[in-house]
């Protein structure tokens, strides 16, 4: 018996010692923030090379949410997928795409993109 109870309290110990040494298992780890924007081409064609960009920003009439260098010019695109690798660039990802179809000719496409915020240390 009483190598029973030995045996069961080594064990015991034993299994304590490996769960000490998991370096991970005290850390807690923050929980990762994304921000989101959406790149929209309206008529579902880019057209004259640009597209618009909602960043969740607040948009006053006749303001345009076309993206812009640094010189304040609009950036023209090729194709849908040149803006898409241009915010990937910029550390952005696709996340998803959907459609928005009003009427019968209208229709608007939308790109879904999230960048991941760096937690403040």
């Amino acid at each position: 018996m009483k190598l029973k109870l030995f045996l069961l309290a080594c064990l015991t110990s034993l299994f304590s010692m490996i769960y000490a040494q998991n370096p991970s298992a005290g850390e807690v780890k923050p929980p990762v923030k994304y921000r989101y924007c959406e790149i929209i081409v309206p008529n579902g064609v880019v057209y004259k090379g640009s597209v618009v960009v909602d960043f969740g920003q607040e948009v006053r009439w006749f303001k345009s949410r076309r993206l812009v260098d640094e010189n304040g010019k609009p950036i023209r695109f090729n194709s849908v997928v040149d803006a898409l690798n241009y915010m990937g660039d910029l550390g952005w990802e696709f996340q998803n795409t959907y459609v928005l179809k009003s009427g019968e000719s209208t229709t608007e496409l939308h790109y879904v993109m999230r960048q991941t915020i760096q937690p403040e240390i």
